[in-house]
C-alpha cells in the first residue's frame, strides 16, 4: 500500500502538522524547534523521522527550500507533500498552503460523521425492532399458521401468502442491515475509505466524496500552475495527493500524455474519468482565463457542489428510516391480520 495514497490522518497527525506549520510561517518562530516539536506529536513515525531529518538539516546551514528540492520519498503523505511543494520556487511557504487545503479536505470528509449519524441511529432503531419482532413474533406465528393449515386441511393458500410476507419481511431486514452497515464504516472511518472505488458509486455519498476529490485536485492544480510548475510535473504531483483511485489514475495518464508533447486540452478533452463539467473548464475554446484561473474556477464550482451534497446527505437515510418504520409496524400486524383471517375461516365467516 505504500505506494498508494495513505491515510490522511493517524491519530490527528494532520491536525497539529496543518497548525503548526501555519503559526509557524505566521509568526516567523525558529523552524527547526517546530519541526521537531512537531514530530514528537505525531503517530506516523516515518513522517516524524522526516521531520526531525529536515529540522537537523536545516540546524547545519541548509535552507528548506533546498532540502525541499532534494527530497524524493514519496512512501508517506509527508513525503508526497513536500515533493509537491519542492516543485515550486517557494516551497516554505507553499506547504503552508498545501497542507490547509488537505486539512479543509480532512475536515470536510470527517463532516459525514455529523450529517449521518443521527439518521443512522434511527435507521439502527428500527431495523433492531423489526428484528425482535421477527424474530418473537412474526417467526413464531409462521410456524402456528403451518400448523393450522395442516391440522384443519385448509388449503394452504394464506399459509403460503403470510410465508411469502415473511420472506419479504426478512429481506427487507437484510437490506436495512446492509444499507446500515454501509453507513456505520462511512462514520467511522469516513477518511479510510476515501480510497475505495466502491464508496464513489453510492448515491449522493459517492458524488459527496467525489466532488470534494475534484475540488483538491482543482486546487492542487491551481496553485502549482501560479507557481510556474510544468504541466506535466503538476498532474503528477496533484494525482499523488489524491484519494479517488479513478480521477487518480486519469490525472497519472494526462501527466504522462502531457509529458510527451500533449497539451492539458487534448490530455484531458476525450478521457470521460474527467467529468464533463471539469473538461469545460479547462478546454472550452471560449474561455480566455490563464491556466490557473480556470482551476481556481473549477475549484470553486466544486465546493460548492460539495456543500450541496453535503446538505443533502441525510435526506439519504430518510427514506429508508420511514421503510424501516412499515417494516416495523408489518411485523407486528401481519400475524394478527392472519390469525383474525384463520379465526374467520375456521368458524365459517365468509
Amino acid at each position: 500500500m505504500a505506494d498508494h495514497p495513505s491515510d490522511f490522518d493517524r491519530g490527528g497527525s494532520w491536525d497539529v502538522v496543518s497548525d503548526a506549520i501555519s503559526r509557524t510561517m505566521d509568526a516567523k518562530l525558529p523552524l527547526p524547534a517546530t519541526l521537531r516539536a512537531l514530530a514528537a506529536d505525531l503517530n506516523d513515525r516515518r513522517s516524524a523521522s522526516l521531520l526531525k531529518k529536515i529540522a537537523a538539516r536545516i540546524e547545519r546551514g541548509e535552507s528548506l527550500e533546498s532540502i525541499l528540492s532534494q527530497f524524493e520519498s514519496r512512501k508517506t503523505m509527508m513525503g508526497r507533500l513536500l515533493h509537491a511543494t519542492s516543485l515550486t520556487s517557494q516551497p516554505a511557504e507553499m506547504i503552508s498552503r498545501f497542507v490547509g487545503l488537505i486539512n479543509d479536505y480532512i475536515q470536510s470528509l470527517r463532516n459525514i460523521r455529523v450529517v449521518l449519524a443521527y439518521p443512522l441511529i434511527c435507521l439502527m432503531l428500527v431495523v433492531f425492532g423489526a428484528i425482535v419482532l421477527a424474530a418473537g413474533w412474526l417467526v413464531p406465528a409462521t410456524r402456528d399458521a403451518d400448523a393450522v393449515a395442516r391440522e384443519f386441511d385448509a388449503g394452504g393458500i394464506n399459509a403460503a401468502m403470510f410465508q411469502l410476507l415473511l420472506a419479504g419481511d426478512l429481506i427487507s431486514i437484510a437490506l436495512g442491515l446492509l444499507i446500515w452497515a454501509i453507513g456505520l464504516l462511512i462514520v467511522l472511518g469516513p477518511i479510510r475509505i476515501s480510497r475505495w472505488s466502491l464508496v464513489y458509486q453510492l448515491p449522493i455519498i459517492g458524488r459527496y466524496y467525489g466532488s470534494l476529490n475534484l475540488a483538491l485536485f482543482a486546487r492542487l492544480m491551481e496553485h502549482l500552475t501560479q507557481a510556474g510548475v510544468g504541466i506535466s510535473q503538476a498532474l503528477e504531483a496533484a494525482a499523488i495527493l489524491v484519494s479517488w483511485p479513478r480521477l487518480r489514475r486519469a490525472v497519472n495518464e494526462a501527466a504522462e500524455r502531457t509529458s510527451q508533447s500533449s497539451t492539458l486540452e487534448e490530455a484531458v478533452a476525450d478521457d470521460q474519468r474527467f467529468p464533463a463539467t471539469l473538461r469545460a473548464f479547462l478546454t472550452h475554446p471560449g474561455n480566455k482565463l490563464t491556466l490557473s484561473a480556470r482551476f481556481a474556477t473549477a475549484g470553486d464550482f466544486f465546493e460548492q457542489q460539495a456543500r450541496s451534497h453535503c446538505y443533502a446527505m441525510p435526506f439519504l437515510l430518510l427514506p429508508f428510516v420511514i421503510f424501516g418504520l412499515l417494516l416495523v409496524w408489518l411485523c407486528y400486524a401481519i400475524p394478527i391480520m392472519v390469525w383474525i383471517s384463520w379465526v374467520r375461516v375456521l368458524a365459517g365467516i365468509s
